[in-house]
């Protein structure tokens, strides 16, 4: 049991991460400056590479949590789950907000997407406890010594 709907909400938010991604890179595989695509410059590269791997690095966490549910349901998993609660809604806000200086200003027009993941990545900071009392939570069970492993 994980004691929360925490891991279902966040792999709900996994397919606009994962389609912010492809609409930035997309994007930087079409846009043109200095007479080359912006995708083609390094910085950029390594950005996209962030991305992707905050975004792997978030769902092997919420899918770990999961797991760990499944394999035992009578088993309470509230570290786990406020750890994959906050970060997944941290990696929701980064990687629109990235995604977003990637677009430049139509990132941040209504007619794009990314702009409207941005403003559901933000509610998550809110579902199931804010990113503080996720803090806290995970903070108090670690000091206190209590492991659920």
């Amino acid at each position: 049991m994980i004691s929360s709907s925490v891991p279902s909400i966040q792999l709900e938010d996994r397919r606009p991460l994962r389609s912010a991604l492809d609409r930035g890179l997309s994007y930087a595989l079409d846009r043109q400056q200095f007479g080359r695509p912006i995708g083609t410059f390094q910085a950029l590269r390594h950005r996209m590479a962030d991305l992707a791997t905050e975004i792997e690095c978030t769902r092997e966490l919420v899918y770990s949590v999961a797991r760990q549910a499944d394999d035992n349901p009578t088993k309470l998993l509230p570290r786990e789950a406020s750890m994959a609660k906050l970060k997944a809604a941290r990696t929701a806000t980064w990687v629109t907000e990235r995604t977003i200086q990637i677009l430049g200003g139509a990132g941040y027009t209504r007619e794009v997407p990314v702009e409207r993941w941005h403003r559901d990545a933000k509610i998550h900071d809110i579902f199931e406890g804010t990113e503080q009392i996720h803090s806290v939570r995970a903070a108090t069970l670690r000091a206190a010594g209590i492991y659920f492993r």
